[in-house]
């Protein structure tokens, strides 16, 4: 793990976390604040806050943001599936 380029450290402050996610989003992905939030089930208002250091990331977010940078595709897919309904038998 030591040798993987990582975009987003879980463990910087709230301003650095802001500025990794803008990176993640912009430079990585290619995509808007609301494109972000859309494509990952995430609010618009939350992605701006966070990024303007407005607001502090919890751990929740600190461990989705980074499993977005790990594997994007497979947290795409994961969100897809999370806003389905849920069907018992």
């Amino acid at each position: 793990m030591a040798n993987e380029q990582r975009c987003i450290d879980a463990s910087t402050g709230m301003a650095g976390f802001g500025a990794q996610l803008r990176s993640l989003r912009r430079n990585k992905l290619g995509l808007t604040q609301r494109g972000f939030a859309e494509r990952y089930n995430l609010g618009p208002r939350t992605i701006r806050d966070l990024e303007q250091g407005v607001t502090n990331p919890t751990p929740a977010m600190r461990l989705i943001v980074a499993a977005i940078d790990r594997d994007p595709g497979g947290m795409e897919e994961a969100a897809i599936m999370a806003a389905k309904p849920s069907v018992t038998v």
